[in-house]
């Protein structure tokens, strides 16, 4: 995708004060600055990518959002805001791997795509443990309502992983969040990389 059909607002200035004020959050956390970009021709997707966009040169990468899927996730559910902010989440953990050189450093050691994934949804879960909107007995719901939207590849078994393996790998960083929270991006990054090896078959 070129950044010259990417674009920065919404068009509805509270919607953008709120995905600015979560991008703000959200590095925080992962301790990376990504520069945020919508777009609206092709699929509905999201997606991040080490490349830098040329207006904001100082970034970490960049995260793009198909922006008709992301008015269609906040229309869909009660939880709609929560869905935005675990799939940017999603892309703020793969703009992590980038920048720490993991990515890089699973290929060469043969792992496949599904691991980076896998990898990335732990790190959204347990920075999702720290959203007051979900708690312990709905997570299920909101993991079957995030995997199930959108054209995002959620139930490719080689690329995401299964639905029932996304699903446990989230709620074990939920759990996680609940058990140890406040802990570094780096500290639940190496618990996440422990949990995959261990339960995740083919990853």
């Amino acid at each position: 995708m070129s950044f010259a059909d990417t674009f920065a607002s919404t068009g509805e200035p509270t919607l953008d004060r709120q995905l600015i004020g979560e991008m703000q959050v959200q590095a925080g956390f992962f301790g990376v600055r990504p520069a945020f970009r919508l777009y609206e021709k092709g699929s509905h997707n999201a997606m991040a990518t080490p490349r830098v966009w040329s207006g904001a040169p100082s970034t970490d990468g960049t995260v793009l959002y198909h922006v008709a899927m992301m008015r269609a996730q906040l229309r869909s559910h009660s939880w709609g805001g929560a869905v935005v902010a675990a799939v940017t989440a999603h892309e703020f953990a793969h703009i992590y791997q980038f920048r720490r050189g993991l990515i890089q450093a699973w290929r060469r050691g043969g792992r496949r795509t599904k691991y980076s994934e896998l990898h990335a949804d732990y790190l959204a879960g347990y920075y999702m443990g720290s959203k007051r909107t979900i708690d312990a007995s709905g997570i299920r719901e909101f993991a079957d309502y995030f995997f199930g939207i959108g054209d995002y590849k959620f139930n490719d078994p080689q690329h995401h992983g299964t639905r029932e393996e996304r699903y446990a790998t989230v709620k074990a960083a939920f759990n996680l969040y609940r058990n140890a929270p406040g802990r570094s991006v780096g500290y639940v990054s190496a618990q996440g990389e422990a949990y995959i090896r261990e339960y995740i078959r083919d990853a």
